[in-house]
């Protein structure tokens, strides 16, 4: 049954894997209707889709990656110590067109800073300008604004109900003069 879609030049590989799991879904859909009692089966059997997917697009853990210092690759702004590229954050509404192969390497940072403190050496720059007139400039403002901004917004609203608790709490504790 699920040698119908074999591979063929006139299909790809996407619309092959998409008619599979419609196949799957009919099969599955299917046992179910014709299944007569709701016991302990017929919960699994619709549980299973989700199970499916789950295991194919859960992200694994490995052992070697989590314990060793040069798979660092899951924070931001690490260098992966083989290539010199730079570990960069994705735009969300830009992920489609993320290209790994595009994002700056070391070497190509300490150019441009280099170029860029030749022309500019009349005004002191704070590291962070310098930085941001290099490549990771779209990467920064990207980190800033879809997880740094965020998280101050959390951090300071957090802080101020904590100060209206305890200003509420204080002024309750004091004696009332009559």
């Amino acid at each position: 049954r699920w040698n119908a879609g074999r591979r063929s030049s006139s299909t790809s590989s996407d619309s092959l894997s998409v008619n599979r799991w419609m196949e799957l879904e009919k099969a599955v859909e299917s046992a179910l209707k014709s299944s007569k009692e709701k016991g302990k089966n017929f919960y699994l059997l619709r549980k299973c889709l989700l199970e499916i997917v789950f295991a194919h697009t859960y992200p694994r853990l490995d052992v070697e990656v989590s314990k060793h210092m040069n798979h660092l690759l899951k924070a931001p702004f690490c260098v992966h110590p083989k290539t010199g590229r730079v570990c960069v954050p994705m735009d969300p509404a830009k992920c489609e067109q993320f290209d790994p192969m595009t994002v700056p390497t070391v070497a190509q940072l300490l150019n441009e800073l280099d170029d860029n403190s030749a022309r500019e050496s009349k005004k002191s720059m704070t590291t962070e300008e310098a930085m941001k007139m290099t490549a990771m400039g779209e990467y920064i403002n990207i980190f800033n604004n879809s997880f740094l901004n965020g998280l101050m917004t959390d951090v300071r609203d957090s802080l101020a109900e904590k100060t209206r608790v305890a200003n509420i709490v204080s002024s309750a504790q004091k004696p009332m003069d009559w």
